[in-house]
């Protein structure tokens, strides 16, 4: 069976013409025809009724016309994981998450991948900055979703914006603030604030947070600690409360409430770190799915 025949064949059916079908495909109208006539024969059947006043499909044809869709998604498909599997990437994608990210929307977003290439196995983790972007760099994973700041220096990497989003207040439920939904900037300046410290990698993006910080809204931290864990604890623990971005969160199992931030303007993007180059069909289409999920949802559910 000639593929290029069905697909001929489906767009004849699909447009009702053999000369918009053949304007689809860059050939003749007398090359598609006598390709359609060619499929009748090896098949023997009538697919399509010829006239004066244009075309009528048969039964039989309107028959092999909708499994002809299927089979041309599934060889599609098909071509597709083969050539994941051919560049190195055995119909895996390796993906790196940011530590404390909310991954609801990367799941719908793998869920969607998924109708496509459902042979494809995400492999998924989350690190530090400093972790991810090794990892990148040693293709450990394929791909992160990430705050950009820590991969601007590897080459052959493209950095896509996924979406955007301010700051919030991390208060354990047995701080007094707790029963508030926001709060200003003057209310918070005599709190002990935690940072994540510079020396697990995340150097840019700590040193922008407390730039912000001190510089711009007069607020000192109190205590660095050199990884998230030990920041959800002290949070819980009310040692201390937290600025983080509004994407990102504590375990389910965290005693902690996250308060909006009047007069705290900053935001943070979030984005896509990969690279092209060497990207699989399977992978440039995640890219696109989650630039699109995020585009439509998540921004227009904080707009």
């Amino acid at each position: 069976m000639d593929f290029a025949r069905i697909r001929y064949f489906v767009d004849v059916v699909k447009f009702g013409s053999f000369t918009k079908a053949a304007q689809a495909n860059y050939i003749s109208q007398t090359a598609i025809s006598l390709q359609i006539a060619a499929l009748e024969s090896e098949l023997g059947i009538r697919l399509i009724n010829r006239n004066k006043k244009g075309l009528t499909v048969t039964e039989a044809g309107r028959s092999f016309y909708e499994n002809c869709i299927q089979i041309l998604n599934q060889y599609s498909r098909s071509v597709s994981i083969a050539k994941c599997v051919d560049q190195g990437l055995s119909g895996r994608i390796k993906l790196g998450v940011s530590l404390g990210m909310n991954n609801s929307h990367i799941h719908s977003a793998i869920y969607e991948l998924l109708q496509k290439y459902n042979d494809v196995v995400i492999m998924m983790r989350a690190g530090a900055p400093a972790d991810l972007r090794h990892m990148l760099k040693i293709v450990g994973i394929n791909m992160a979703v990430a705050l950009p700041y820590d991969f601007y220096s590897l080459p052959n990497v493209t950095i896509e914006p996924l979406f955007t989003c301010g700051y919030s207040l991390a208060v354990s439920e047995k701080h007094p603030l707790a029963t508030l939904d926001e709060v200003s900037v003057d209310e918070i300046r005599n709190e002990k604030f935690a940072v994540i410290g510079e020396n697990i990698g995340e150097l840019t993006y700590s040193h922008i947070v407390v730039e912000h910080m001190q510089n711009i809204h007069k607020l000192r931290p109190e205590y660095t600690v050199d990884n998230f864990e030990t920041l959800n604890m002290m949070v819980d623990t009310n040692q201390a409360v937290a600025i983080l971005p509004e994407y990102m969160v504590f375990p389910e199992s965290s005693k902690s409430k996250r308060i909006r931030l009047l007069g705290y303007p900053e935001t943070v993007t979030y984005s896509v770190i990969w690279r092209p180059a060497i990207s699989s069909p399977g992978l440039a289409n995640f890219v696109e799915i989650l630039k699109s999920y995020f585009g439509n949802t998540y921004n227009s559910t904080t707009n």
